[in-house]
């Protein structure tokens, strides 16, 4: 369950644009930075990948992206995915589809 820390983040953000990708990014990015999140690493999610805040701070992206963060309050988790290659786009979102609030 989100908590008070993370409730603003528990959103579905589409990307399609690069603008939207770096707007992504950089709220992830503060959101560690200020310790709401944090990046959850795993052997199988690295292969060769770079990490989140490496990519947060030089703006070069792969054309497969895919992190996931979780709350440091709460644990709710969340991914960011976005395929720039062939310009599918991408998401942030929460990953328990119960957690994404409506936005107004």
């Amino acid at each position: 369950m989100s908590c008070h820390q993370c409730q603003d983040l528990c959103i579905e953000y589409r990307i399609a644009l690069p603008t939207e990708l770096r707007k992504a990014i950089k709220i992830a990015h503060e959101n560690i930075i200020d310790g709401t999140i944090e990046e959850i690493l795993s052997k199988a999610d690295r292969s060769g990948q770079i990490p989140f805040i490496e990519l947060a701070k030089s703006g070069a992206w792969d054309d497969v992206l895919c992190y996931r963060f979780r709350c440091q309050e709460c644990g709710e988790a969340f991914c960011l995915t976005a395929e720039t290659y062939h310009g599918s786009g991408g998401s942030w979102k929460p990953e328990r589809k119960g957690a994404i609030r409506a936005v107004p």
